[in-house]
């Protein structure tokens, strides 16, 4: 096997709850998805979470949990992507105009979801879990690298 560093992709994405309905997001091509995003260098994973929900739907949220951490290995690349929950902090009203990236978000329910042109189905799989009662880890479930392991710090 090869010792040769391959990239990595991190990727995160917010399933955002409030009052029975969804933050999608309209992207550039005027389909629907999950606030998503890459985690930029020197980001935590949990800040990239709030950061592409805001820069993607003009809300501003509170990660609450994880629902599901994926890892996909390829021949010349790895990438890892946190489904957050989320909730909305401050007003929830969503941007709708255009800001160079996306078209801005709505809140919808599952059946208005699924009447959309919809990226990828598993934003409306993440959501669907979500609904049906899926398990939700704490966000203490990933710290950050030397963090205290009960109360005992590294080093």
């Amino acid at each position: 096997m090869s010792r040769t560093p391959i990239p990595s992709w991190y990727f995160v994405y917010c399933v955002v709850r409030h009052e029975g309905r969804f933050l999608f997001v309209r992207e550039r091509d005027d389909t629907w998805y999950l606030p998503a995003g890459r985690v930029e260098p020197g980001e935590r994973f949990v800040g990239a979470a709030v950061r592409e929900a805001f820069e993607e739907s003009g809300v501003r949220v509170e990660p609450t949990g994880i629902l599901r951490i994926e890892h996909g290995a390829g021949h010349d690349h790895t990438r890892l992507r946190i489904f957050y929950t989320a909730k909305p902090v401050d007003d929830p009203t969503p941007r709708t105009a255009w800001n160079g990236d996306t078209h801005g978000g709505a809140w919808l329910t599952l059946a208005e979801a699924r009447e959309k042109t919809i990226r990828s189905p598993e934003a409306l799989w993440a959501c669907e879990a979500l609904e049906a009662g899926a398990q939700v880890f704490p966000l203490r479930l990933m710290v950050r690298e030397g963090a205290p392991w009960r109360g005992k710090v590294l080093g």
